[in-house]
């Protein structure tokens, strides 16, 4: 959507772009949905949206597609390199839980978002794996233990970098399957 946003030639179309890029990183309920303007024919339409993470963690097209769809268009097949940044550790994460309704809901919430991930890095790896291409992800090492203790934390965020900055610096930052894909070809 946001590359048919850009082309457009519609005067408000660099304003619909900040707002779906704002509405992409509006985190449902920490930050306020963005009101976005969609014209029907005559008529004009409000729609609220937020982060598409409660849908997909990760996205790279829909699995029916194929990489392979714009080859003929080149005079040889492109070489493909599909590169996933994770935001967030892609293992187990242990957490004691207190033994209430709110505090198990969170919990099973994550639970479900973080295995809805490991489940879209499988496709989106099964779909260059289909398709001939590379398939590269970065993430959080399981290693790292520092906890956030408030959004967009100083304390949590230095380190992190630090991490990423390590990782990217020594050329180990880029798993070439996904944890699960790993430990099926073990077996």
């Amino acid at each position: 959507m946001k590359i048919a946003v850009a082309a457009g030639n519609d005067p408000h179309a660099a304003q619909l772009f900040r707002d779906v890029l704002l509405a992409s990183a509006s985190l449902p309920g920490i930050f306020p949905p963005v009101h976005v303007k969609v014209r029907v024919g005559d008529k004009v339409y409000e729609e609220m949206h937020v982060d598409g993470g409660p849908t997909r963690q990760v996205f790279l097209a829909p699995a029916q597609f194929s990489l392979k769809t714009f080859d003929r268009l080149y005079a040889k097949p492109p070489h493909r390199t599909v590169y996933v940044i994770r935001n967030g550790k892609i293992g187990p994460e242990y957490e004691a839980v207190q033994s209430n309704v709110l505090a198990i809901s969170a919990r099973s919430l994550f639970t479900l978002t973080k295995h809805q991930g490991m489940g879209d890095l499988n496709q989106i790896f099964a779909m260059t794996e289909r398709d001939g291409a590379a398939f590269r992800l970065a993430s959080i090492p399981s290693s790292f233990d520092v906890k956030s203790t408030q959004a967009f934390d100083p304390a949590y965020m230095r380190p992190l970098f630090e991490v990423g900055q390590r990782l990217g610096r020594s050329g180990e930052a880029w798993a070439r399957t996904p944890p699960e894909a790993v430990l099926v070809a073990q077996r």
